[in-house]
């Protein structure tokens, strides 16, 4: 069923990893926290301002499962959008599919970056993801 959101606005979350590139979980959920405090209604995770296409693949669900943890502890309906880019359709399934089973509202994405395509390989690439 879809969760229509009637008002109020989504923020875009920061991905706080450590220099080895690993999730800073404490810091993530107390920025989720923060949101949620300033009446926040939805979270983009790991869209650009996350850095998503600089995540580790270990850390994507990871960082998604904090989010989710957060929001629960404190007991808020917000929804969560999760952003799923990269160049390749295929890379972008298995972030996807590796998705599967979480309490998400949705995925975001965007066109393929770095290249220039055409509206018919931009409509194929949407449709096959689809």
């Amino acid at each position: 069923m879809v969760k229509k959101m009637e008002k109020g606005f989504i923020t875009a979350l920061g991905t706080p990893r450590d220099k080895d590139g690993s999730l800073i979980e404490e810091s993530l959920c107390k920025h989720v926290i923060d949101q949620i405090n300033g009446d926040v209604h939805g979270f983009l995770v790991l869209g650009t301002m996350g850095d998503e296409p600089g995540i580790k693949d270990l850390e994507y669900v990871r960082v998604v499962k904090t989010v989710i943890r957060a929001k629960r502890e404190n007991n808020s309906d917000a929804r969560i959008l999760v952003g799923a880019m990269d160049n390749s359709i295929e890379r972008v399934m298995d972030r996807i599919n590796n998705l599967k089973g979480l309490d998400i509202d949705g995925i975001a994405l965007t066109t393929p970056y770095y290249f220039s395509c055409s509206q018919e390989a931009l409509i194929r690439f949407f449709s096959t993801i689809c």
